[in-house]
């Protein structure tokens, strides 16, 4: 178990940290943001069409 004197006090390394993260979201505020690309335009698609069925008898009603 380390000692009091070797550890950093909890308060010091919140407020370093707390520090820190506040450069990282000022740097990532300044950043520019990607522009997404959009949707895929894929184009009509062509579907199967409907086979008909064709006797050579007439058709029943």
């Amino acid at each position: 178990m380390p000692t009091k004197s070797a550890a950093r006090p909890k308060s010091d390394t919140a407020r370093r940290q707390r520090g820190v993260q506040r450069k990282v979201d000022a740097t990532d505020r300044n950043e520019p943001k990607p522009k997404s690309p959009g949707a895929m335009q894929a184009g009509a698609r062509r579907y199967p069409r409907r086979k008909t069925f064709r006797s050579s008898a007439p058709r029943r009603r």
